[in-house]
């Protein structure tokens, strides 16, 4: 038995099921899973609701992107089921709400092209509209991204803790104008500081993220008392409330802060303030990143991608700590902007702007809609969150491996989204070398239909993979010939006389396309 949300009807197609085997064209296409599944018909409805037969997630969206070729298999009346089984690769027509094919499609080609590995989520009120991952979270063993997969969101942690501190406001245990030399007299100007001077970067406190020594201690355990020793080396920049200038050491100090009023750890205080009331399953204070958790490492790149630092969460703290998914990132902003978190004269203050500044949050303009949220950085990862108030969106991007602007891809997604013109970059044909011209793996375009197919291999066994669309094997028929027999497809590869695989031409319902390694 599946849950609700693991049934997905499929509604205005044209019917042509019989009591035998028959073909159906269907305005969507499932691309999350090349497995069968059992569908079960209305009676007099051209409506249908499939189930998954094989223990697996099935998505309460799967995207509306195109027509897809489905056969179906009658099984015995009685059942009321039909196996279908999807047929990859050739679309028919686009589905014409959200451009969700060109998302993929934008999706791959980054990844195609060494710019970005990504995990993108876009959220209408509580309802998950698009979904899409690509790239490692662990590149040395090839463990791929998925949608539940943790990343470092950076300073998008900023908005968890204004939220904590404005509660704690709200409950009378701080004030807007509470002093930061109540909690560290020490630190220069602390007695001018107040919460809202630390909540909207207006202390005047120096970002000591920026110091020359940083790189030599962001990795190395550190404790608070350490921290704020470093703190009271550096004089203030300007005078407290004079102007807006962001500094993470404003965040590492509000942090401290909660545990302090709390008397409990800023882990705990994160899950009960905010994780349980707005359900995040996957967002707590990070740890030393372990891959076979789904917990993403971040990269460089450096003619290929390489290892980057990884920051230590002690010293982020707030600030920077935190790890999320893209999905709770969107239920976490929509939440809050829906008042689930706090009162709202709370969020009122919170989203009140100086400078371009809120309280851990900040303007967003995107044509003629403005956005309210935050981005982060931290070691390789860069991410994105927002939510739109006019039409209830929230959406939220985040990358482990950057060898483009993050905005590349926020601005091209936000723009297939809502239907905005936008042309998919080409970008250039890098040079391959010998070793991977010889390899069946690698990834292939097909430059009139704008389409990629990576070849991937698992010791002897090959696996054919399109933008958007899930991974099938190939079974060899001949020297340079494999199949996926459901399908009716054929992929023949063209092998040079120096052992170079520069092409394979894919064959289906009497097409042919050739692909060239890219």
């Amino acid at each position: 038995m599946f849950r609700a949300s693991e049934i997905i009807k499929v509604i205005h197609f044209v019917d042509q099921v019989t009591n035998s085997s028959s073909q159906l064209l269907l305005p969507l296409c499932l691309v999350a899973h090349p497995r069968e599944l059992l569908i079960n018909r209305l009676s007099n409805q051209h409506s249908y609701v499939i189930h998954s037969n094989k223990n697996q997630s099935v998505p309460k969206y799967i995207g509306l992107l195109q027509s897809a070729e489905i056969i179906f298999t009658a099984q015995p009346v009685f059942m009321k089921k039909l196996t279908i089984l999807i047929l990859l690769f050739i679309p028919l027509v686009f589905w014409a709400q959200m451009d969700s094919l060109r998302m993929n499609t934008f999706i791959s080609r980054m990844e195609t092209y060494d710019k970005m590995w990504l995990t993108a989520c876009f959220m209408k009120n509580v309802e998950i509209v698009y979904q899409q991952s690509s790239g490692y979270i662990d590149y040395a063993k090839k463990r791929e991204a998925n949608v539940y997969s943790q990343y470092r969101i950076g300073s998008i942690s900023k908005t968890f803790t204004a939220v904590m501190v404005l509660q704690l406001m709200e409950e009378g245990k701080l004030k807007p104008d509470s002093r930061l030399s109540q909690f560290y007299p020490s630190l220069p100007n602390s007695q001018e500081i107040t919460m809202m001077h630390l909540l909207k970067h207006r202390s005047g406190l120096h970002n000591f993220t920026a110091n020359p020594g940083y790189p030599a201690i962001m990795e190395k355990p550190i404790s608070d008392e350490a921290l704020i020793a470093l703190f009271e080396k550096d004089a203030s920049d300007f005078k407290p409330g004079s102007k807006m200038e962001y500094s993470n050491t404003n965040y590492v100090l509000l942090s401290m802060i909660i545990e302090k009023v709390t008397k409990s750890t800023y882990q705990k205080e994160l899950i009960k303030r905010i994780c349980a009331k707005a359900g995040l399953a996957d967002t707590r204070v990070g740890t030393p990143i372990d891959p076979s958790y789904n917990q993403a490492l971040s990269y460089d790149f450096n003619g290929k991608w390489v290892l980057a630092s990884q920051t230590d969460p002690s010293i982020p703290k707030g600030a920077g700590a935190i790890v999320s998914t893209a999905k709770d990132l969107c239920l976490f902003v929509s939440a809050l902007m829906h008042g689930k978190l706090m009162k709202k004269e709370s969020l009122e203050m919170m989203r009140t702007l100086e400078d371009g500044m809120g309280c851990g949050i900040f303007e967003l303009p995107f044509y003629d809609r403005k956005a309210l949220g935050h981005n982060g950085s931290i070691d390789g990862f860069r991410s994105m969150m927002a939510y739109f108030p006019d039409d209830s969106v929230s959406f939220c991007v985040l990358s482990n491996a950057v060898n483009d602007k993050l905005n590349t891809a926020v601005l091209g997604l936000l723009k297939l989204y809502y239907g905005k013109p936008f042309d998919i970059p080409t970008y250039e044909q890098a040079t391959r070398s010998p070793e991977v011209m010889r390899d069946y793996a690698g990834k292939y375009r097909n430059e009139k239909v704008g389409m990629f197919i990576e070849i991937k291999k698992d010791n002897d066994q090959l696996f054919a993979q399109a933008e958007g669309q899930a991974m099938i094997p190939l079974t060899k028929i001949s020297a340079e010939t494999y199949e996926f027999k459901t399908a009716g497809i054929v992929i023949e590869f063209m092998k040079e006389g120096n052992g170079y695989i520069p092409a394979f031409i894919l064959k289906q319902n009497g097409v042919e396309l050739s692909f060239l390694k890219q």
